[in-house]
């Protein structure tokens, strides 16, 4: 989340994984939404900013492992809201706070996957297409990539 292109809110996550390092705003994505509908209910539910989605602008498969034994799986999806408000309201989910991107990552402990997407994706779009189709007793009709 932009406040402006100089600052992105995080989140200091209270729960594990990665309990007490600082994160994007974040978590799971319903069925029925889209990346853009995902992204707007997260930051509203979390911070209760509205904004403006812009972009997708990474994607990342991570895998976090202790003793040879792979605990955590995600797959990250890098999204860009842009908003001109810069009261946040904090909820359960963890202390909130706009950190300058020229200076992320030096002083604060922030996990190395989100760091690295802010740092390496974060005026980098892509492409990702979406398509729907119909399924009615085991057969699938009406394919459609919708952008």
């Amino acid at each position: 989340m932009h406040q402006s292109p100089n600052k992105i809110l995080l989140i200091k996550r209270d729960k594990r994984p990665y309990k007490g390092y600082w994160s994007l705003i974040g978590g799971k994505m319903l069925l029925e939404e889209s990346f853009k509908e995902a992204s707007l209910r997260q930051i509203k539910e979390k911070a209760s900013l509205n904004g403006k989605y812009t972009s997708i602008n990474g994607i990342m498969h991570e895998r976090v492992k202790g003793e040879d034994v792979v605990k955590h799986s995600f797959i990250l999806f890098f999204t860009k809201i842009k908003t001109n408000e810069t009261k946040f309201i904090e909820t359960r989910h963890g202390e909130l706070r706009w950190f300058p991107i020229k200076n992320i990552g030096k002083k604060e402990k922030i996990i190395p996957s989100d760091l690295w997407l802010i740092k390496n994706r974060l005026n980098n779009k892509i492409d990702v297409k979406t398509a729907k189709m119909l399924e009615k007793e085991g057969e699938l009709s009406n394919f459609k990539v919708l952008r």
